[in-house]
């Protein structure tokens, strides 16, 4: 995975996630993409990739394998 996520993307799997009613994780990728906001805000620029540390790749990867065995159960 890479060091980098694109906001859409994670707005996309929060979605879905809120279709699912999985909040537990809506909530963990909510915290993400409010804090790329907040750097976005500090550093005057807007920037479409979210640049994430090792905790967050993790918390990225286990919702996307949260999000297919949801997407497989359908």
């Amino acid at each position: 995975m890479s060091n980098t996520s694109s906001k859409i993307e994670l707005l996309y799997m929060i979605n879905e996630l809120k279709e699912h009613g999985d909040i537990k994780n809506v909530m963990k990728l909510q915290k993400i993409f409010l804090e790329s906001l907040s750097e976005d805000r500090q550093n005057g620029k807007y920037n479409v990739d979210i640049q994430l540390d090792r905790k967050d790749k993790k918390v990225i990867s286990e919702v996307k394998t949260t999000l297919t065995k949801n997407l497989s159960g359908r």
